[in-house]
């Protein structure tokens, strides 16, 4: 079966197989092409969960996901794109670059980022200090840049991870050391909430 149509490429779940035919601008067409698939598949993956938890019921959307070997921690991550709506998504711009303007700024300000992340062609960590509006904290010589913090990117980390641990099923001595562990976080964000 072939799952997506590119010209003297046989394509299935498992693999390729390219003839020896296949000059090479024929090859940079077919590396353009699977490239866009990859690219395009949190996209798909973000709008059709979205689809079953609008018309089906939690568990059963579960369901059909852990049927099917797909992690559905990761499709919740990827969920939050799914609120810029398609016609402002930009295929210059990678799942990333969505993900983080979704994550991080404003409803009335993500089109403006979309567009600005394009004309300026910003990385997702540029892309995310301009959402903040912060700089990278500098080393010694003001070149290079120390750190890249984006809170929001690390926080969908930690959910996605939480959901594919499957902590709520850990004994209780495991789960009293992660909270023992992201203690320190918790605080942050208590003070964070209260101030």
């Amino acid at each position: 079966m072939n799952i997506v149509k590119i010209p003297n490429t046989e394509l299935d779940a498992c693999g390729a197989v390219l003839p020896e035919s296949v000059g090479l601008n024929e090859y940079r067409e077919i590396v353009k092409q699977v490239g866009w698939c990859e690219g395009s598949v949190k996209f798909w993956i973000c709008d059709i969960y979205m689809f079953g938890r609008k018309k089906f019921k939690p568990e059963e959307v579960q369901r059909v996901f852990e049927d099917l070997g797909i992690d559905e921690g990761i499709a919740r991550t990827y969920a939050t794109v799914h609120e810029i709506p398609h016609s402002h998504r930009s295929k210059n711009l990678s799942f990333g670059h969505h993900k983080a303007i979704a994550d991080n700024a404003p409803k009335e300000k993500q089109l403006e980022f979309i567009k600005l992340a394009e004309e300026n062609k910003w990385s997702v960590p540029e892309l995310r200090r301009q959402i903040y509006g912060i700089r990278p904290m500098i080393s010694g010589d003001d070149s290079k840049p120390m750190t890249e913090f984006a809170p929001g990117h690390w926080a969908s980390e930690v959910v996605r991870m939480a959901h594919k641990w499957k902590w709520h099923e850990w004994p209780e001595d495991r789960r009293e050391a992660l909270r023992k562990e992201l203690k320190p976080a918790k605080e942050l964000l208590d003070q964070l909430w209260s101030s």
